[in-house]
């Protein structure tokens, strides 16, 4: 029954959504030296993508506009027109059109594979290790498909974490956008919609994104998703992380979307989180991968708490920090039978 699921698991993640399969990630392996920040990097790509963005709906609206002062077109034909000009002004065309830009991808995101690019002088900002030299070497064969690539480490604004995490942070980040919107046209209340986003979410994780290829909930993705989210709608309004409150990045101006000032460009910093390290905030494995991961974790936990110039103690207290985004639940599964850093000191001792 669970090679089943599997199969099936692999064969709607390879059909229905591809952006996000395929890719596990390691922080509890650490580089030999700090990573290069390339947070600014990412941000002026994000930025020169919303300029294009920002250019491609103002001309739809234009378009739109002008089809409804066009007396030859259909009273049928304006509501349409009407309706788009609508998804302008609400910032839904703009954000499915970063969906379009930056969320899509073959086994990984547009953005996701960019940053594999990104070098700072003459060589790479991302830290690499091989399927058999990570954490999850010892358990290829009980995952052997899907769990053969992982994706590369990168600081971003101080934070390390795979690529895949802004995968999630787009791709999954639109989708529960798109699921906000489909239960609120059903009549949904906001914190209801969300909630329903939330569970599609953890489902994603409980299947074909996480248990069944890999055995791994990933409380990191599922943050990332929802740090997606948030970010999403701080492009047109304010949105509250922790006790501050984020001054929308875009504003409506004169019939088209422009940058807010007060916004800056780094803009993505407030989103950037260790919720999405996979070993700060680490995940659920089954039974057919807890014990290999262990084992692993204990080799590596010095090395580990050197890298981060951290303490068992600051981590056991971050790790339950974590467990919501900024006192908001994102799906975190809780910590039954998670391996940290703390607990796997414990059982050393």
């Amino acid at each position: 029954m669970r090679f089943m699921n599997f199969v099936i698991g692999c064969l709607l993640i390879g059909i229905f959504n591809a952006s996000t399969w395929g890719l596990e990630t390691d922080q509890f392996t650490t580089p030999k030296k700090p990573l290069p920040d390339i947070g600014p990097q990412l941000s002026e790509y994000v930025h020169k993508e919303l300029q294009k963005i920002i250019a491609q709906t103002q001309k739809e609206y234009k378009n739109h506009k002008a089809k409804l002062a066009n007396k030859e077109v259909a009273a049928w034909d304006k509501l349409h027109h009407r309706h788009q000009m609508k998804q302008i002004r609400n910032g839904n065309r703009l954000i499915d059109l970063i969906y379009d830009r930056m969320g899509k991808g073959l086994i990984e995101s547009t953005v996701g594979a960019w940053l594999r690019t990104v070098k700072v002088g003459d060589k790479k900002a991302h830290f690499d290790v091989g399927y058999g030299d990570s954490v999850f070497g010892l358990s290829v064969i009980r995952h052997p498909l899907l769990l053969r690539a992982v994706a590369p480490t990168v600081n971003i604004y101080g934070v390390y974490m795979g690529t895949d995490k802004i995968d999630h942070f787009f791709a999954q980040g639109w989708d529960y956008h798109e699921k906000c919107r489909e239960a609120l046209r059903d009549g949904a209340k906001p914190a209801e919609a969300l909630k329903a986003a939330i569970k599609h979410g953890k489902q994603q994780e409980k299947s074909y994104y996480g248990l069944w290829p890999a055995g791994t909930y990933s409380n990191a993705d599922l943050a990332a998703d929802y740090a997606g989210y948030k970010f999403l709608l701080n492009l047109t309004q304010p949105v509250k992380v922790g006790k501050k409150t984020v001054t929308p990045v875009l504003i409506w101006k004169k019939n088209t979307w422009t940058f807010n000032p007060k916004a800056g460009k780094a803009y993505l910093k407030p989103f950037m989180s260790h919720h999405f390290n996979e070993a700060m905030n680490p995940n659920w494995y089954d039974g057919s991968v807890r014990g290999f991961v262990r084992s692993a974790v204990r080799k590596r936990y010095k090395t580990w708490l050197k890298f981060y110039k951290t303490t068992p103690e600051a981590e056991a207290k971050r790790v339950k920090q974590l467990a919501t985004w900024h006192g908001e639940d994102y799906g975190h599964r809780g910590f039954a039978d998670v391996i940290t850093i703390s607990n796997v000191l414990a059982e050393s001792e």
